[in-house]
């Protein structure tokens, strides 16, 4: 009896305001149309779920983030000598010279 229930919720659970969706109807409702659209482009294109291309997208974010605040542990020597660099004057060459007499696209 349970697993008959389960089967007919979970078929149930496809339909979305009368149309047929890969959303879970729980999960449907939270996700605007425009974006089912956007991530059902890359499932047709590459044959994967839905899930995967939300999880792979989830993923590159969280990595992102994670990188973006990576602590590299080196050296007293070689911190000093990285410091020194960058407080180095950088070496002229045209594209500098260019970059320092375009005017700034907010000004």
């Amino acid at each position: 009896m349970f697993g008959w229930f389960a089967a007919w919720r979970y078929d149930a659970s496809r339909h979305y305001r009368g149309q047929e969706t890969d959303f879970p109807r729980d999960h449907a409702s939270n996700i605007e149309s425009g974006d089912k659209g956007l991530i059902g482009g890359p499932t047709r294109l590459t044959g994967k779920t839905k899930t995967d291309v939300v999880l792979e997208a989830a993923r590159r974010v969280a990595e992102e983030a994670l990188l973006d605040r990576t602590v590299f542990v080196v050296g007293r020597e070689p911190f000093e000598a990285f410091r020194a660099r960058l407080d180095e004057p950088p070496n002229p060459n045209a594209k500098l010279r260019r970059a320092l007499q375009t005017a700034a696209p907010w000004e």
